[in-house]
C-alpha cells in the first residue's frame, strides 16, 4: 500500500462528484439559452401567421365589401325590370324584360353565394386571428418570465461553475498524475449505457462492474482495495474505487467490501 495512492484514491469521489456537478451546471448554460433561442422563433412564426391572418382577414372583408355591393346593384337594377312589367303591352316588350329579369335573378343567385362565401371566410380569417393573438400574447409573456428568471438563473449557474472549477483544481492537484490521467480518460468517454459520465466505477461481490457489468479480475480487486496499484475496469476502463469515505459527516463505502472476498 502505498500512501500517495490511497490519498489519490480516497479523492477520486469527490472529484467525480464535483465533475459531475460542473456537468449539469455547464450542460444548463448550454441548452437554455438554445431553448429561448428556439421558442423565440416559435413566436417569431406566430407573429408571421398572425401577420398573414390579418392580411387575409382584410382580404375578406374587402370581398364581401364588393359582393355585397354587386348584390344591391343588381337587387335594384331587378326591382327596375320588375316595375316596367306591368306597363309594356307589346309581346317583344314583355318576353325581353322577362329574360332580363331571369338573368338578372340568376346574377343575384351568384352574388348571393359570393357574399355568404365571403362572410364564411371573414368569419374563418377573424377566428384565426383572434386564436393567433391569444396564443401570441400568452407566449410572450411566458418568454419574457423566462428569460427574466434565466438572467438571474445564468448568474448563479456561472458563479457556481467559478466555485467549482476552483475546487476540481484544488481536489486534482492532490492526485497522483497518473492515476488523473485514467481518470480524466474514462470521464472523457462519457455515457456508458444508462450511466452518467464519469471517471470511476464500483464492483459488487462476485466482481462485476457497476457500471459495464464486466467481470473484474480478483487480483485487480485486492489490488486497488489495497492500493497497491490503480486498476480500471477491463470493460468501461473507468478506475476502481473501493475506498471508505465521509459524506456529510458519515461513514459511507464507495465500492463493495469484504475482508475476505469470495475468489
Amino acid at each position: 500500500m502505498t500512501a500517495e495512492l490511497a490519498h489519490s484514491v480516497q479523492l477520486l469521489p469527490r472529484l467525480d462528484e464535483v465533475d459531475r456537478d460542473l456537468q449539469c451546471c455547464r450542460e444548463e448554460l448550454r441548452a437554455t439559452p438554445l431553448q429561448l433561442e428556439a421558442e423565440a422563433g416559435a413566436l417569431e412564426l406566430l407573429g408571421e401567421q398572425l401577420a398573414e391572418a390579418e392580411s387575409l382577414l382584410a382580404a375578406s372583408q374587402g370581398r364581401l365589401s364588393d359582393a355585397q355591393s354587386t348584390l344591391a346593384g343588381l337587387e335594384k337594377r331587378l326591382d327596375r325590370a320588375r316595375s316596367r312589367v306591368a306597363s309594356l303591352v307589346s309581346v317583344e316588350q314583355i318576353e325581353a324584360t322577362d329574360r332580363e329579369i331571369g338573368s338578372l335573378e340568376a346574377q343575384c343567385s351568384d352574388a348571393e353565394t359570393e357574399v355568404l362565401e365571403a362572410m364564411e371566410a371573414l368569419e374563418s380569417h377573424s377566428d384565426r386571428k383572434a386564436l393567433l393573438s391569444t396564443q401570441l400574447e400568452a407566449g410572450q409573456g411566458a418568454q419574457e418570465g423566462r428569460q427574466a428568471e434565466w438572467a438571474g438563473r445564468s448568474s448563479e449557474l456561472e458563479s457556481r461553475v467559478e466555485a467549482l472549477d476552483a475546487t476540481r483544481t484544488e481536489l486534482a492537484s492532490g492526485v497522483r498524475s497518473d492515476v488523473l490521467r485514467l481518470y480524466e480518460a474514462a470521464l472523457g468517454r462519457g455515457m456508458i449505457g444508462a450511466s452518467r459520465p464519469s471517471g470511476i466505477t464500483q464492483v459488487d461481490a462476485r466482481f462485476i462492474c457497476s457500471t459495464c457489468h464486466a467481470r473484474v479480475p480478483p487480483a485487480w480487486v485486492q489490488e486497488a482495495r489495497n492500493f497497491r496499484s490503480a486498476q480500471t475496469c477491463d470493460g468501461c476502463r473507468r478506475l476502481l474505487v473501493l475506498v471508505e469515505i465521509t459524506v456529510s459527516g458519515e461513514s459511507a463505502t464507495v465500492g463493495h467490501e469484504h475482508s475476505n472476498p469470495p475468489t
